[in-house]
């Protein structure tokens, strides 16, 4: 059983935040441990006639991209996220780490030079 206050947040994102139309395009990005809301902002979506995308991240590998990723890795920008920023109507980010300390160790100059690489998207 869904919690009704998970449903009515996903209710007010869908409907009077984003003010999602029939046929619009919908992109629900967040962690593995946002799942809840996440699907219920799919299911409101859907109601609301929306082409709903998700993408799931898994806690860590944010972590494991910055301790493995070569420069160029880092650097390298998809053509698929390229064209999905292009076509999509509206987007949901749910963020919700469980551990808040993941990247402490990460040195903040691979950071930036990832964040630099993705800049065009903004």
């Amino acid at each position: 059983m869904t919690d009704p206050r998970i449903q009515k947040l996903a209710k007010v994102l869908t409907e009077y935040s984003l003010d999602l139309q029939p046929g619009e395009i919908l992109s629900i990005n967040g962690d593995a441990v946002a799942a809840p809301l996440i699907r219920e902002c799919y299911r409101a979506a859907l109601r609301r006639g929306a082409f709903v995308m998700c993408d799931l991240t898994l806690d860590g590998l944010q972590e494991i991209f910055f301790a493995e990723a070569s420069d160029k890795q880092l650097q390298w920008l998809s053509p698929f996220a390229k064209y999905k920023v292009q076509r999509i109507d509206a987007s949901i980010g749910l963020w919700a780490d469980e551990n808040t300390k993941s990247l402490t160790n990460v040195d903040p100059k691979r950071m930036a030079l990832a964040a630099a690489a993705r800049k065009p998207l903004n």
